[in-house]
């Protein structure tokens, strides 16, 4: 028979609620344990999840449950506290959310905290593969835009490019479908390249 793995998710969020839901669904899976600050959403999880240990305090429960799958989909800014967590609980594998980390130093503390504590982890970045991805990388890598440092996006509804020496945000609205987003993007492509043709004394007036 195969083994089953006891899971921990903390943050029950929409994101957090979802990973619960189909650990909890999936007979390879014990859900051993939700937690959450945010006591309306843990409550919200549980009227879904039913019987299943809970608790507010995340390190407690951790403590105490010692999951084999550490998993959390919390705001990116205690990423590495949680990753302690994990490994402090024991688990054998840590699963979270994107972005990884928010700074390049946060993200190499956490890659050698694993590494060393010898776990596996997962970020979920499955979207990285789809088409609307892969365009919006292609018109960055394009250097279009000037230096990205940033991009962030929230379901698809709005996209913050931070670019230049100032690192100013150019923002994309949109309200319904991944074309729309697509050819939005490739207005602000063609307006970036206007303006470096019109620097350089080669563009037609618009």
């Amino acid at each position: 028979m195969s083994e089953t793995y006891r899971v921990l998710v903390v943050g029950m969020g929409k994101r957090g609620l979802h990973h619960a839901a189909f650990f909890k669904a999936n007979p390879r899976f014990e859900l051993v344990g939700v937690s959450s600050r945010d006591p309306e959403r843990l409550q919200n999880a549980l009227s879904k999840l039913g019987n299943v240990p809970s608790s507010s305090n995340a390190r407690a429960l951790a403590l105490s449950t010692k999951p084999d799958v550490f998993c959390f989909c919390t705001p990116p800014d205690v990423r590495l506290g949680m990753i302690k967590l994990g490994l402090d609980c024991g688990a054998k594998l840590i699963a979270l959310e994107k972005p990884v980390a928010l700074t390049s130093n946060e993200l190499f503390a956490m890659r050698d905290r694993i590494r060393k504590a010898g776990v596996k982890a997962v970020v979920s970045h499955q979207h990285r593969y789809g088409v609307h991805y892969r365009k919006v990388k292609e018109i960055v890598a394009s250097g279009a835009l000037g230096r990205v440092h940033t991009v962030l996006v929230q379901r698809l509804q709005s996209c913050h490019l931070g670019h230049g020496p100032g690192r100013r945000p150019v923002q994309v609205q949109q309200q319904s479908s991944v074309p729309r987003l697509h050819r939005r993007l490739c207005a602000i492509h063609r307006r970036r390249a206007w303006h470096l043709r019109m620097r350089r004394g080669r563009a037609r007036p618009a």
